[in-house]
Order: C-alpha cells, then sequence, then structure tokens
C-alpha cells in the first residue's frame, strides 16, 4: 500500500507532542534567532502528524518517530537559509510531509530499517540496497516427517543408521 498524504481530506487524528509547542501560525520574523525561528515552526510537524494519524490510523505506533522526522527536516529548511521569511513555513510543510510520507513507505522493509540511515541516505541522493524476499530454498526449517521416522524406529527399537531391507519395509508399514 502506498501511503501518501491526501491533501483534501478533512480527517484529523489525535497527536500530543512530547513538549509544548506554541501555535503561530503567521510568517516569522527574519530578524529572530534561528533557535526561535525554529520553535516559531514546530506547529507544522505537529499538525502533519495529526493529519497521518487522521487517514492512515495503523501509523499510531509511529507517531513520536514521524514527528521527530518532522523535526530534523524544519531545522534543515531554516538552518540551509536558503528560502524567504514568508516562504519557509510552505517549504518546511512540503519537506515534512515528503520526508513522513517517504518513511512511512519504507516501513515494511527489512534492509531500511533504522531511520537516521535511511533518511540521511535518501538526502543525500546515496544508492539503497532494496528489499526483496527470500526464496523458499534458503529458509530453514524442521523435517518433520524425520522426526516421525527417527520416533518410529526408535518404538522398533531400529538402529535408523543401519536399517535392513525387511526393517525398512516394517517401517514403512507402520508409517503408512
Amino acid at each position: 500500500m502506498l501511503i501518501k498524504l491526501n491533501k483534501n481530506s478533512p480527517k484529523v487524528g489525535r497527536f500530543i507532542p512530547p513538549f509544548a509547542i506554541p501555535q503561530t501560525f503567521e510568517d516569522h520574523n527574519p530578524e529572530d534567532t534561528i533557535d526561535d525561528q525554529i520553535v516559531g515552526l514546530l506547529w507544522i510537524p505537529a499538525t502533519i502528524v495529526a493529519r497521518f494519524l487522521g487517514q492512515f490510523p495503523f501509523l499510531e505506533n509511529e507517531q513520536e518517530e514521524l514527528f521527530s522526522i518532522g523535526l530534523l527536516t524544519v531545522t534543515k529548511v531554516v538552518n540551509s537559509g536558503k528560502h524567504k521569511s514568508n516562504l519557509v513555513g510552505a517549504v518546511c510543510h512540503v519537506s515534512c510531509v515528503r520526508a513522513m510520507e517517504d518513511y512511512c513507505n519504507n516501513l515494511d522493509s527489512v534492509v531500511l530499517i533504522a531511520t537516521s540511515t535511511r533518511y540521511l541516505k535518501r538526502n543525500a541522493r546515496k544508492e539503497v540496497p532494496s528489499h526483496c524476499a527470500l526464496p523458499d530454498t534458503l529458509c530453514v526449517t524442521d523435517d518433520h516427517l524425520e522426526l516421525e521416522i527417527r520416533d518410529a524406529a526408535e518404538v522398533l527399537g531400529y538402529d535408523i543408521d543401519s536399517l535392513t531391507l525387511k526393517q525398512k519395509r516394517k517401517l514403512y508399514r507402520l508409517l503408512a
């Protein structure tokens, strides 16, 4: 299932951030320090996580991870200093949504387990191995038939490693 946030959906889930976030829905002051700018934009990842939880309730266990990805994205965007003060919020919003969608779509991957590794490598445009299912021939399982044959031979008092033809036939009739 491809997880993509629907921009038009009004559904919102309940998300309580791990710390208090001031909700300032306005452009930040470009003369503020970088830390103040970041704190002023932290409502964006919190709101996006609530929207993800509303549209995809099964992500409830991942809400803190999604929020931390959003925090990392907001910090990177503000620290880059590439965007005008009236556009930083929009860039943060789009970047957070994309990063969270990327994380959610790779949740079932066996290879890409560590969020920090996956997230940083994708942002650096490095190739990461993709998940592929192992063929059944590589899977190791117990052979229950062999265990039954060994138990039956033990009950009859036969040594399984040195069976005569007569003992093999009797063992076969017993198991059939």
